[in-house]
Protein backbone atom coordinates (compact mmCIF):
# COMPACT_ATOMS: atom_id res chain seq x y z
CA UNK A 1 0.00 0.00 0.00
CA UNK A 2 1.23 3.26 -0.80
CA UNK A 3 1.93 6.19 1.44
CA UNK A 4 -0.66 8.94 2.02
CA UNK A 5 1.23 12.45 2.42
CA UNK A 6 -0.82 15.73 2.88
CA UNK A 7 0.55 19.09 3.93
CA UNK A 8 -1.09 21.61 5.61
CA UNK A 9 -0.12 23.79 2.44
CA UNK A 10 -1.41 21.60 0.07
CA UNK A 11 -4.99 21.75 2.13
CA UNK A 12 -5.17 25.31 1.76
CA UNK A 13 -4.44 25.10 -1.93
CA UNK A 14 -7.16 23.16 -2.01
CA UNK A 15 -9.73 24.80 -0.07
CA UNK A 16 -12.44 27.26 -1.50
CA UNK A 17 -10.71 30.83 -1.55
CA UNK A 18 -13.68 32.47 0.27
CA UNK A 19 -13.29 29.63 3.24
CA UNK A 20 -9.97 31.22 3.42
CA UNK A 21 -11.31 34.54 3.74
CA UNK A 22 -14.05 33.75 5.80
CA UNK A 23 -11.22 31.85 8.36
CA UNK A 24 -9.19 35.19 8.23
CA UNK A 25 -11.74 37.21 9.10
CA UNK A 26 -12.59 35.11 11.40
CA UNK A 27 -8.96 35.43 12.92
CA UNK A 28 -8.58 39.20 13.01
CA UNK A 29 -11.97 39.58 14.77
CA UNK A 30 -10.60 37.07 17.32
CA UNK A 31 -7.42 39.50 17.64
CA UNK A 32 -9.12 42.01 18.05
CA UNK A 33 -11.48 40.99 20.62
CA UNK A 34 -9.05 39.71 22.45
CA UNK A 35 -7.14 42.55 22.20
CA UNK A 36 -10.09 44.98 23.37
CA UNK A 37 -10.32 42.59 26.10
CA UNK A 38 -6.80 43.39 27.28
CA UNK A 39 -7.11 46.93 26.61
CA UNK A 40 -10.08 47.18 28.71
CA UNK A 41 -8.51 45.10 31.39
CA UNK A 42 -5.78 47.09 31.29
CA UNK A 43 -7.91 50.43 31.31
CA UNK A 44 -9.89 49.15 33.98
CA UNK A 45 -6.95 48.15 36.21
CA UNK A 46 -4.96 51.78 35.33
CA UNK A 47 -8.43 53.55 36.53
CA UNK A 48 -8.44 50.95 39.62
CA UNK A 49 -4.46 51.97 40.44
CA UNK A 50 -5.12 55.99 39.94
CA UNK A 51 -8.12 55.63 42.63
CA UNK A 52 -6.19 53.53 44.49
CA UNK A 53 -3.11 56.13 44.21
CA UNK A 54 -5.77 59.03 44.73
CA UNK A 55 -6.87 57.93 47.68
CA UNK A 56 -3.68 56.96 49.40
CA UNK A 57 -2.51 60.79 48.56
CA UNK A 58 -5.50 62.13 50.20
CA UNK A 59 -4.46 59.73 52.99
CA UNK A 60 -0.78 61.23 53.07
CA UNK A 61 -2.23 64.74 52.85
CA UNK A 62 -4.03 63.93 55.82
CA UNK A 63 -1.83 62.67 57.65
CA UNK A 64 0.53 65.55 56.61
CA UNK A 65 -1.67 68.33 57.36
CA UNK A 66 -2.17 66.51 61.18
CA UNK A 67 1.45 66.18 61.34
CA UNK A 68 2.05 70.51 60.49
CA UNK A 69 -1.34 71.25 62.94
CA UNK A 70 0.50 68.91 66.26
CA UNK A 71 3.60 70.46 64.98
CA UNK A 72 2.41 73.92 64.81
CA UNK A 73 0.64 73.18 68.37
CA UNK A 74 3.93 71.52 69.54
CA UNK A 75 6.00 74.62 69.02
CA UNK A 76 3.43 77.30 70.31
CA UNK A 77 3.28 75.30 73.55
CA UNK A 78 6.78 74.78 73.92
CA UNK A 79 7.26 78.74 72.83
CA UNK A 80 5.19 79.40 75.97
CA UNK A 81 6.01 77.04 77.99
CA UNK A 82 10.02 78.30 77.62
CA UNK A 83 8.45 82.14 77.23
CA UNK A 84 7.18 82.38 80.96
CA UNK A 85 10.62 81.55 82.72
CA UNK A 86 12.70 83.67 79.69
CA UNK A 87 10.53 86.18 80.87
CA UNK A 88 12.06 86.55 84.66
CA UNK A 89 15.01 85.86 83.48
CA UNK A 90 15.48 88.43 80.78
CA UNK A 91 13.12 90.99 82.79
CA UNK A 92 14.26 90.72 85.87
CA UNK A 93 17.90 90.88 85.11
CA UNK A 94 17.21 94.13 82.59
CA UNK A 95 15.74 95.79 85.45
CA UNK A 96 18.12 95.04 88.25
CA UNK A 97 20.89 96.29 85.59
CA UNK A 98 19.12 99.82 85.77
CA UNK A 99 19.62 99.61 89.54
CA UNK A 100 22.25 102.04 90.89
CA UNK A 101 25.65 101.74 93.18
CA UNK A 102 26.01 97.49 91.49
CA UNK A 103 29.12 95.95 91.84
CA UNK A 104 31.10 95.84 88.67
CA UNK A 105 31.19 92.14 88.92
CA UNK A 106 27.96 91.91 89.77
CA UNK A 107 27.09 93.89 86.43
CA UNK A 108 28.67 91.66 84.58
CA UNK A 109 27.07 88.30 85.74
CA UNK A 110 23.95 90.21 85.35
CA UNK A 111 25.13 90.96 82.17
CA UNK A 112 25.61 87.11 80.87
CA UNK A 113 22.30 86.10 82.38
CA UNK A 114 20.63 88.55 80.40
CA UNK A 115 22.56 87.67 76.99
CA UNK A 116 21.83 83.80 77.76
CA UNK A 117 18.30 84.64 78.03
CA UNK A 118 18.32 86.39 74.85
CA UNK A 119 20.14 83.94 73.28
CA UNK A 120 17.54 81.34 73.83
CA UNK A 121 14.91 83.60 72.51
CA UNK A 122 16.61 83.61 69.62
CA UNK A 123 16.35 80.13 69.44
CA UNK A 124 12.88 80.19 69.97
CA UNK A 125 12.46 83.22 67.00
CA UNK A 126 13.78 80.67 64.55
CA UNK A 127 11.32 78.16 65.31
CA UNK A 128 8.52 80.72 65.01
CA UNK A 129 9.36 82.29 61.96
CA UNK A 130 10.24 78.47 60.61
CA UNK A 131 6.72 77.89 61.31
CA UNK A 132 5.54 80.93 59.94
CA UNK A 133 7.22 80.71 56.75
CA UNK A 134 5.96 77.06 56.18
CA UNK A 135 2.58 78.07 56.80
CA UNK A 136 2.83 81.52 54.25
CA UNK A 137 1.87 83.87 57.18
CA UNK A 138 5.37 85.43 58.46
CA UNK A 139 5.04 89.43 57.29
CA UNK A 140 7.70 91.99 57.83
CA UNK A 141 6.88 94.81 60.29
CA UNK A 142 8.28 98.39 59.75
CA UNK A 143 9.41 100.85 61.79
CA UNK A 144 11.75 103.35 62.76
CA UNK A 145 14.63 101.97 64.85
CA UNK A 146 18.04 103.47 66.58
CA UNK A 147 21.16 101.84 64.28
CA UNK A 148 23.35 102.36 67.10
CA UNK A 149 21.25 100.70 69.37
CA UNK A 150 20.85 97.63 67.58
CA UNK A 151 24.72 97.14 66.69
CA UNK A 152 25.47 98.05 70.83
CA UNK A 153 22.48 94.80 71.55
CA UNK A 154 24.20 92.65 68.68
CA UNK A 155 27.82 93.02 70.28
CA UNK A 156 26.02 92.24 73.50
CA UNK A 157 24.41 89.30 72.53
CA UNK A 158 27.48 87.94 71.07
CA UNK A 159 30.48 89.38 72.00
CA UNK A 160 30.12 87.06 75.37
CA UNK A 161 30.45 84.09 73.18
CA UNK A 162 34.35 84.41 72.57
CA UNK A 163 34.90 82.73 76.53
CA UNK A 164 38.25 82.15 77.36
CA UNK A 165 39.18 81.47 73.59
CA UNK A 166 41.90 83.54 71.85
CA UNK A 167 39.57 85.67 69.59
CA UNK A 168 39.86 89.30 68.56
CA UNK A 169 36.86 90.69 67.36
CA UNK A 170 37.39 93.85 65.02
CA UNK A 171 34.20 95.86 64.52
CA UNK A 172 34.43 98.23 61.22
CA UNK A 173 31.52 100.84 60.74
CA UNK A 174 30.77 102.94 57.67
CA UNK A 175 30.93 106.57 58.89
CA UNK A 176 27.81 106.93 56.27
CA UNK A 177 25.66 104.88 58.27
CA UNK A 178 22.45 106.80 59.11
CA UNK A 179 22.10 106.98 62.40
CA UNK A 180 18.13 105.67 62.41
CA UNK A 181 16.73 103.40 59.65
CA UNK A 182 12.84 102.19 58.78
CA UNK A 183 12.72 98.68 59.00
CA UNK A 184 11.91 95.57 60.91
CA UNK A 185 14.18 96.03 63.33
CA UNK A 186 13.34 92.69 64.98
CA UNK A 187 14.51 90.63 61.45
CA UNK A 188 17.72 92.52 61.16
CA UNK A 189 18.68 91.94 64.18
CA UNK A 190 18.53 88.29 63.91
CA UNK A 191 20.47 88.05 60.01
CA UNK A 192 22.92 89.72 62.22
CA UNK A 193 22.95 87.23 65.43
CA UNK A 194 22.72 84.67 63.04
CA UNK A 195 26.23 85.57 61.39
CA UNK A 196 27.55 86.40 64.00
CA UNK A 197 26.88 83.68 66.89
CA UNK A 198 28.17 80.99 63.40
CA UNK A 199 31.21 82.83 63.11
CA UNK A 200 31.99 82.83 67.35
CA UNK A 201 30.90 79.19 67.20
CA UNK A 202 32.95 77.98 64.74
CA UNK A 203 36.06 79.87 65.20
CA UNK A 204 38.25 78.59 68.05
CA UNK A 205 41.32 81.27 67.44
CA UNK A 206 42.37 84.37 65.32
CA UNK A 207 39.58 86.97 64.15
CA UNK A 208 36.21 87.54 63.69
CA UNK A 209 35.26 91.20 61.93
CA UNK A 210 32.37 92.45 61.61
CA UNK A 211 31.86 95.13 58.49
CA UNK A 212 28.43 97.63 58.53
CA UNK A 213 27.95 99.69 55.74
CA UNK A 214 25.75 100.58 52.75
CA UNK A 215 25.20 103.41 50.35
CA UNK A 216 21.72 105.46 49.65
CA UNK A 217 19.37 105.21 46.62
CA UNK A 218 16.98 107.93 46.93
CA UNK A 219 15.34 107.26 50.04
CA UNK A 220 16.22 103.49 50.12
CA UNK A 221 19.63 102.34 52.04
CA UNK A 222 20.87 99.31 51.07
CA UNK A 223 22.47 97.77 54.40
CA UNK A 224 25.53 95.70 53.49
CA UNK A 225 26.82 93.18 56.66
CA UNK A 226 30.02 91.01 56.37
CA UNK A 227 31.17 88.36 58.48
CA UNK A 228 34.22 87.26 58.14
CA UNK A 229 36.07 84.59 60.64
CA UNK A 230 38.99 82.70 60.59
CA UNK A 231 37.14 79.60 61.84
CA UNK A 232 36.73 76.15 60.70
CA UNK A 233 35.60 76.76 57.38
CA UNK A 234 33.04 75.14 55.43
CA UNK A 235 33.62 72.21 53.09
CA UNK A 236 33.44 72.99 49.30
CA UNK A 237 30.69 69.92 48.86
CA UNK A 238 28.91 71.38 51.86
CA UNK A 239 28.88 74.96 50.66
CA UNK A 240 25.36 74.84 48.61
CA UNK A 241 23.34 73.07 51.42
CA UNK A 242 24.13 75.35 53.61
CA UNK A 243 21.19 77.42 53.58
CA UNK A 244 18.51 74.45 53.76
CA UNK A 245 16.45 73.63 56.78
CA UNK A 246 17.89 72.17 59.57
CA UNK A 247 21.33 71.76 57.27
CA UNK A 248 24.36 71.86 60.16
CA UNK A 249 27.79 72.03 59.14
CA UNK A 250 29.85 69.44 61.05
CA UNK A 251 33.52 69.71 62.52
CA UNK A 252 35.16 66.30 63.13
CA UNK A 253 37.75 67.92 65.70
CA UNK A 254 34.96 69.50 68.05
CA UNK A 255 32.01 67.57 68.08
CA UNK A 256 30.22 70.00 70.98
CA UNK A 257 29.83 72.18 68.03
CA UNK A 258 25.93 72.31 66.60
CA UNK A 259 22.80 74.19 66.29
CA UNK A 260 19.32 73.84 65.10
CA UNK A 261 20.28 74.26 61.65
CA UNK A 262 17.85 76.94 60.75
CA UNK A 263 19.72 79.95 61.33
CA UNK A 264 20.96 80.40 57.63
CA UNK A 265 18.45 79.35 55.99
CA UNK A 266 16.24 81.88 58.13
CA UNK A 267 18.65 84.54 57.30
CA UNK A 268 18.87 84.02 53.65
CA UNK A 269 14.83 84.12 53.82
CA UNK A 270 14.45 87.51 55.52
CA UNK A 271 17.29 88.94 53.47
CA UNK A 272 15.59 88.03 50.28
CA UNK A 273 11.97 89.35 51.84
CA UNK A 274 13.97 92.35 52.45
CA UNK A 275 14.93 92.46 48.25
CA UNK A 276 18.31 91.35 48.76
CA UNK A 277 20.55 88.61 49.48
CA UNK A 278 22.81 86.39 51.35
CA UNK A 279 25.78 84.81 50.39
CA UNK A 280 29.04 82.64 51.57
CA UNK A 281 32.27 82.27 50.61
CA UNK A 282 34.70 79.66 52.33
CA UNK A 283 37.32 77.78 52.41
CA UNK A 284 37.68 74.42 54.35
CA UNK A 285 40.18 74.91 57.13
CA UNK A 286 40.73 78.28 56.88
CA UNK A 287 37.33 80.44 57.74
CA UNK A 288 34.12 81.87 56.03
CA UNK A 289 32.69 85.45 54.64
CA UNK A 290 29.03 85.69 54.92
CA UNK A 291 27.59 88.71 53.03
CA UNK A 292 23.82 90.21 53.37
CA UNK A 293 22.80 92.73 51.34
CA UNK A 294 19.16 94.34 51.95
CA UNK A 295 16.69 97.06 51.88
CA UNK A 296 15.71 99.37 54.77
CA UNK A 297 14.26 102.58 54.07
CA UNK A 298 16.30 105.70 54.90
CA UNK A 299 14.56 108.21 57.10
CA UNK A 300 16.86 111.20 57.63
CA UNK A 301 20.20 112.19 56.56
CA UNK A 302 21.96 112.02 59.88
CA UNK A 303 24.92 109.40 59.89
CA UNK A 304 26.03 107.68 63.52
CA UNK A 305 28.54 110.21 64.61
CA UNK A 306 32.54 109.19 65.31
CA UNK A 307 31.72 109.54 69.02
CA UNK A 308 29.13 106.99 69.00
CA UNK A 309 31.45 104.58 66.62
CA UNK A 310 34.13 104.46 68.61
CA UNK A 311 31.76 104.00 71.70
CA UNK A 312 30.45 100.89 69.79
CA UNK A 313 34.08 99.63 68.63
CA UNK A 314 35.89 99.77 72.61
CA UNK A 315 32.39 98.69 74.05
CA UNK A 316 31.28 101.97 76.27
CA UNK A 317 28.13 102.12 74.37
CA UNK A 318 26.53 99.91 76.84
CA UNK A 319 27.62 102.07 79.24
CA UNK A 320 26.17 105.03 78.01
CA UNK A 321 22.73 103.14 76.89
CA UNK A 322 22.03 102.03 80.01
CA UNK A 323 22.31 105.27 81.11
CA UNK A 324 19.77 106.46 78.69
CA UNK A 325 17.61 104.07 79.17
CA UNK A 326 17.44 104.53 83.12
CA UNK A 327 16.31 107.92 82.35
CA UNK A 328 14.09 106.86 79.99
CA UNK A 329 11.79 104.78 81.98
CA UNK A 330 12.08 107.41 84.68
CA UNK A 331 9.57 109.62 82.16
CA UNK A 332 6.91 108.78 84.06
CA UNK A 333 2.96 109.35 84.55
CA UNK A 334 2.17 109.47 87.69
CA UNK A 335 -1.68 110.20 87.28
CA UNK A 336 -2.10 106.97 85.30
CA UNK A 337 -3.47 103.76 87.17
CA UNK A 338 -2.70 100.07 85.32
CA UNK A 339 -4.02 96.69 85.95
CA UNK A 340 -1.98 93.71 85.04
CA UNK A 341 -3.45 90.16 85.37
CA UNK A 342 -1.40 87.28 85.82
CA UNK A 343 -1.58 83.83 87.37
CA UNK A 344 2.11 83.61 87.99
CA UNK A 345 2.97 85.81 90.56
CA UNK A 346 6.92 86.14 89.39
CA UNK A 347 5.26 87.71 85.41
CA UNK A 348 3.51 90.15 88.57
CA UNK A 349 7.25 91.16 89.71
CA UNK A 350 8.91 91.70 86.14
CA UNK A 351 5.78 93.52 85.19
CA UNK A 352 5.65 95.84 88.18
CA UNK A 353 9.70 95.95 87.93
CA UNK A 354 8.95 97.30 84.33
CA UNK A 355 6.64 99.90 85.93
CA UNK A 356 7.75 101.51 88.54
CA UNK A 357 10.05 103.79 87.03
CA UNK A 358 7.19 105.45 85.24
CA UNK A 359 5.44 106.26 88.47
CA UNK A 360 2.42 104.88 87.58
CA UNK A 361 0.08 102.90 90.46
CA UNK A 362 0.21 99.61 89.64
CA UNK A 363 -2.35 97.04 90.74
CA UNK A 364 -2.60 93.44 90.44
CA UNK A 365 -4.75 90.23 89.61
CA UNK A 366 -4.13 86.67 89.76
CA UNK A 367 -6.96 85.76 87.65
CA UNK A 368 -9.57 87.11 84.79
CA UNK A 369 -13.00 86.81 87.38
CA UNK A 370 -10.69 89.31 89.50
CA UNK A 371 -10.25 91.64 87.00
CA UNK A 372 -13.90 91.55 85.75
CA UNK A 373 -14.91 92.53 89.27
CA UNK A 374 -12.31 95.45 89.30
CA UNK A 375 -13.92 97.19 86.16
CA UNK A 376 -16.87 96.64 87.20
CA UNK A 377 -16.68 97.71 90.67
CA UNK A 378 -14.69 100.75 89.03
CA UNK A 379 -13.46 101.77 92.34
CA UNK A 380 -10.52 102.55 90.44
CA UNK A 381 -10.67 103.89 87.09
CA UNK A 382 -7.59 101.72 85.42
CA UNK A 383 -6.11 103.55 82.11
CA UNK A 384 -5.07 100.17 80.96
CA UNK A 385 -5.06 96.25 81.24
CA UNK A 386 -2.08 93.56 80.68
CA UNK A 387 -4.28 90.97 80.54
CA UNK A 388 -2.05 87.18 80.47
CA UNK A 389 -3.52 85.13 77.62
CA UNK A 390 -3.64 81.67 79.87
CA UNK A 391 -5.47 82.14 83.23
CA UNK A 392 -7.03 80.00 85.39
CA UNK A 393 -10.81 79.35 85.35
CA UNK A 394 -11.49 82.25 82.74
CA UNK A 395 -8.91 82.51 79.71
CA UNK A 396 -7.91 85.98 79.34
CA UNK A 397 -9.79 86.14 76.19
CA UNK A 398 -12.61 85.26 77.64
CA UNK A 399 -12.24 87.81 80.54
CA UNK A 400 -11.61 90.33 78.17
CA UNK A 401 -15.24 89.35 76.54
CA UNK A 402 -16.75 89.99 79.79
CA UNK A 403 -15.36 93.14 80.57
CA UNK A 404 -16.50 94.39 76.90
CA UNK A 405 -20.17 93.10 77.73
CA UNK A 406 -20.13 95.35 81.21
CA UNK A 407 -22.47 98.11 79.98
CA UNK A 408 -20.58 101.24 80.62
CA UNK A 409 -18.10 103.27 78.37
CA UNK A 410 -15.58 102.95 80.44
CA UNK A 411 -15.75 99.05 80.72
CA UNK A 412 -16.13 98.78 76.53
CA UNK A 413 -12.98 101.35 75.74
CA UNK A 414 -10.76 100.97 78.41
CA UNK A 415 -7.53 100.03 76.31
CA UNK A 416 -6.85 95.83 76.98
CA UNK A 417 -2.88 94.89 75.63
CA UNK A 418 -2.58 91.31 75.49
CA UNK A 419 0.35 90.22 77.38
CA UNK A 420 1.35 86.80 76.37
CA UNK A 421 4.33 83.59 76.00
CA UNK A 422 2.25 82.54 72.85
CA UNK A 423 3.48 83.81 69.84
CA UNK A 424 2.42 81.62 67.08
CA UNK A 425 1.07 82.72 63.51
CA UNK A 426 -1.87 84.06 63.47
CA UNK A 427 -2.49 85.09 67.46
CA UNK A 428 -1.98 88.55 67.01
CA UNK A 429 -5.04 89.03 64.77
CA UNK A 430 -7.10 86.66 67.00
CA UNK A 431 -6.62 89.28 70.14
CA UNK A 432 -7.45 91.98 68.20
CA UNK A 433 -10.70 90.35 66.92
CA UNK A 434 -11.40 89.50 70.58
CA UNK A 435 -11.61 92.66 71.96
CA UNK A 436 -7.88 93.48 72.71
CA UNK A 437 -6.21 97.08 71.45
CA UNK A 438 -2.83 95.68 71.12
CA UNK A 439 -0.24 92.84 72.10
CA UNK A 440 2.64 92.13 73.75
CA UNK A 441 4.60 89.42 73.89
CA UNK A 442 6.89 87.64 76.74
CA UNK A 443 10.02 87.73 77.34
CA UNK A 444 9.08 91.63 78.13
CA UNK A 445 11.90 94.20 76.92
CA UNK A 446 11.89 97.63 77.47
CA UNK A 447 11.28 99.27 73.93
CA UNK A 448 8.22 96.93 73.54
CA UNK A 449 6.23 98.23 76.81
CA UNK A 450 7.33 101.88 76.28
CA UNK A 451 5.75 101.67 72.86
CA UNK A 452 2.38 100.42 74.63
CA UNK A 453 2.71 102.73 77.29
CA UNK A 454 3.26 105.77 74.69
CA UNK A 455 0.44 104.92 72.88
CA UNK A 456 -2.13 104.12 75.37
CA UNK A 457 -1.40 105.73 79.01
CA UNK A 458 -1.27 108.67 80.06
CA UNK A 459 -3.11 112.15 80.08
CA UNK A 460 -2.33 115.64 79.25
CA UNK A 461 1.22 115.93 77.80
CA UNK A 462 3.70 117.78 79.54
CA UNK A 463 7.52 118.49 80.32
CA UNK A 464 8.45 117.93 84.07
CA UNK A 465 10.42 121.05 85.36
CA UNK A 466 9.14 123.46 82.11
CA UNK A 467 6.53 125.55 81.81
CA UNK A 468 5.37 125.14 78.45
CA UNK A 469 2.95 127.83 78.42
CA UNK A 470 5.56 129.96 79.56
CA UNK A 471 7.57 129.08 76.88
CA UNK A 472 5.45 129.77 74.56
CA UNK A 473 5.04 133.13 75.45
CA UNK A 474 9.02 133.71 75.53
CA UNK A 475 8.60 132.39 71.69
CA UNK A 476 6.15 135.68 70.98
CA UNK A 477 3.22 133.09 71.03
CA UNK A 478 4.19 130.95 68.21
CA UNK A 479 3.92 127.59 69.61
CA UNK A 480 5.72 125.85 66.50
CA UNK A 481 8.42 127.43 66.45
CA UNK A 482 8.81 126.66 70.43
CA UNK A 483 7.64 122.91 69.41
CA UNK A 484 10.62 122.85 66.46
CA UNK A 485 13.03 123.98 69.09
CA UNK A 486 12.01 121.36 71.38
CA UNK A 487 12.73 118.95 68.45
CA UNK A 488 15.91 120.50 67.95
CA UNK A 489 16.94 119.76 71.06
CA UNK A 490 16.17 116.08 71.23
CA UNK A 491 18.35 115.31 67.91
CA UNK A 492 21.18 117.16 68.92
CA UNK A 493 21.98 117.06 72.64
CA UNK A 494 22.18 113.61 72.91
CA UNK A 495 25.24 113.64 70.76
CA UNK A 496 26.65 116.19 73.59
CA UNK A 497 25.82 114.27 75.91
CA UNK A 498 27.98 111.55 74.59
CA UNK A 499 30.89 113.76 74.15
CA UNK A 500 30.70 115.14 77.69
CA UNK A 501 30.41 111.68 78.98
CA UNK A 502 33.80 110.78 78.48
CA UNK A 503 36.23 113.51 79.62
CA UNK A 504 39.75 113.54 78.99
CA UNK A 505 41.58 113.82 82.11
CA UNK A 506 44.84 115.23 79.93
CA UNK A 507 42.75 117.54 77.66
CA UNK A 508 39.06 119.10 79.00
CA UNK A 509 38.38 121.10 76.08
CA UNK A 510 35.80 119.07 73.95
CA UNK A 511 34.51 118.23 77.29
CA UNK A 512 33.66 122.09 78.26
CA UNK A 513 32.85 122.66 74.30
CA UNK A 514 30.51 120.29 74.69
CA UNK A 515 29.22 121.09 78.43
CA UNK A 516 29.18 125.01 76.98
CA UNK A 517 26.49 123.76 73.75
CA UNK A 518 24.57 121.45 76.63
CA UNK A 519 23.84 124.79 78.68
CA UNK A 520 22.89 127.05 75.11
CA UNK A 521 20.59 124.84 74.35
CA UNK A 522 18.89 124.41 78.11
CA UNK A 523 18.92 128.29 77.65
CA UNK A 524 17.22 128.23 74.52
CA UNK A 525 14.22 126.76 75.23
CA UNK A 526 14.25 128.35 79.36
CA UNK A 527 15.14 125.03 81.38
CA UNK A 528 17.34 127.41 83.97
CA UNK A 529 18.39 125.17 86.38
CA UNK A 530 20.01 122.70 84.40
CA UNK A 531 21.27 125.35 82.22
CA UNK A 532 22.85 126.35 85.80
CA UNK A 533 24.55 123.21 86.72
CA UNK A 534 25.85 123.40 83.21
CA UNK A 535 27.46 126.58 83.52
CA UNK A 536 29.22 125.17 86.98
CA UNK A 537 30.54 122.22 85.32
CA UNK A 538 32.34 124.27 81.98
CA UNK A 539 33.41 126.42 84.55
CA UNK A 540 35.32 123.47 86.27
CA UNK A 541 36.40 122.34 82.69
CA UNK A 542 37.75 125.52 81.88
CA UNK A 543 40.14 125.83 85.29
CA UNK A 544 41.14 121.79 84.82
CA UNK A 545 38.65 120.97 88.54
CA UNK A 546 38.54 117.12 87.26
CA UNK A 547 37.43 115.99 90.95
CA UNK A 548 34.39 118.21 90.43
CA UNK A 549 33.45 116.77 87.02
CA UNK A 550 33.90 113.24 88.47
CA UNK A 551 31.46 114.22 91.16
CA UNK A 552 28.61 115.96 89.39
CA UNK A 553 29.16 114.76 85.59
CA UNK A 554 27.41 111.52 85.58
CA UNK A 555 24.27 112.40 87.61
CA UNK A 556 24.17 116.05 85.28
CA UNK A 557 24.09 113.72 82.32
CA UNK A 558 21.58 111.29 83.38
CA UNK A 559 19.22 114.39 84.26
CA UNK A 560 20.06 115.67 80.77
CA UNK A 561 18.80 112.23 79.04
CA UNK A 562 16.09 112.45 81.32
CA UNK A 563 15.27 115.37 80.32
CA UNK A 564 15.32 114.92 76.74
CA UNK A 565 13.12 111.70 76.37
CA UNK A 566 10.97 113.93 78.50
CA UNK A 567 10.47 116.55 75.66
CA UNK A 568 10.49 113.18 73.41
CA UNK A 569 7.56 111.55 74.78
CA UNK A 570 5.54 115.72 74.93
CA UNK A 571 6.42 115.59 71.27
CA UNK A 572 5.09 112.31 70.49
CA UNK A 573 2.06 113.17 72.60
CA UNK A 574 0.98 116.62 70.01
Amino acid sequence: MGTFTYSVAEFIDDLPEYVIIIAAVILIWILIVVYIGRLARTRRMDLEEKTRLQEELEIALKKAREANDTKSKFIANISHEIRTPLNAIIGLSSVTLDAEGLDKEVVISLERIYSSGVTIMSIVNDLLDLSKMEAGKYELVNQKYDVPDLINDVLNQNVTRIGSRPIEFILNIDENLPASLIGDELRVRQIFNNLLSNAFKFTREGLVILDIGGHKEDDVFWMTVEVQDTGVGIREEDLPAIFDDYFQVTDDSDPLIHGTGLGLPISKTLAEMMGGSLSAESVYGKGSLFTAKFKQTADTDKTISPEIIHTLKYFDYPNIKRKQSRTRRRAYFPEANVLVVDDVPINLDVMKGFLKPYKMHVDCAENGQQAIDAIRDGGVKYDAIFMDHILPDISGIEATKQIRNIDTDYAKNIPIIAFTANTITGNEEMFLDAGFQDFISKPITLDKLDKIIQRWIGTEPFIDGLDIPACIVHFGGDKELFYDTLRSFVENVPGLVTKASMPNEEDLTDYTSAIHSIKGACLIIYESALAERAKALEAAGTAGDVAFIQDKNDEFLDDVNLFANNIETFLSRL
